[in-house]
């Protein structure tokens, strides 16, 4: 398997055509600039103002360039600030939330079932955070896609099948989510969902190949 990452993977129709399963992350412009920060200043040493005009700069070239290859992906993957909020009343620094949706193409292959188990009266007794799963379906450029958004965190207990299913496939455990956390955010939900993804496509292409 050969992965491509960059900024312009998408951009011609010849890298396009050499790309089994393209994936374009989206952040918002919030979350995107806060990344940018962190990383600029807190990693490379930047000042902060360098940073943010740096990013208004820039950002004319990104819609022209980089923001119109997202119509040629399979998955978009759209990384928002969450709507939830820690409460006035909690004492311990809370990690950081995101919202995340996937809108993915509609597969016109089959495909091997997979359960995304939902104990809805362990989550009314036992969870203590809140979370939020919503799945419709769209269009987007064009396309038929079914539109998956994750916010707020989830127990490890909801998504058990899904990384039992990627250890059968994948051969290994070790790779599954981090097991030192009792819960799991939407970024490392979207990341196991995107996996499967991936698994599925490279298990069609290799069948039909054969």
């Amino acid at each position: 398997m050969i992965i491509v990452e960059g900024l312009h993977p998408l951009y011609t129709e010849r890298l396009r055509s050499l790309i089994d399963f393209k994936i374009f992350v989206d952040p918002s412009r919030s979350v995107k600039r806060l990344w940018k920060v962190r990383r600029d200043v807190g990693e490379r040493g930047y000042n902060p103002e360098q940073v943010k005009a740096e990013i208004l700069q820039r950002e004319p070239d990104y819609k022209l360039y980089i923001d119109v290859q997202k119509i040629y992906a399979e998955i978009v993957v759209k990384v928002q600030d969450s709507r939830f909020h820690p409460s006035l009343l909690d004492t311990e620094p809370k990690p950081e939330l995101y919202s995340v949706r996937l809108i993915q193409q509609m597969l016109e292959h089959p495909v091997p079932e997979v359960d995304l188990a939902i104990d809805l009266s362990k989550i009314l007794r036992t969870s203590e955070h809140e979370f939020s799963i919503e799945f419709q379906r769209d269009d987007y450029y064009g396309k038929k896609v079914g539109i998956m958004t994750i916010d707020g965190e989830i127990h490890q207990s909801m998504i058990a099948e899904l990384e039992k299913k990627l250890g059968d496939t994948l051969g290994t455990y070790a790779v599954i989510s981090d097991r030192r956390e009792e819960y799991v955010n939407a970024i490392g939900v979207s990341q196991l969902i995107l996996t499967w993804s991936c698994l599925e496509k490279l298990q069609h292409l290799m069948g039909y190949r054969r």
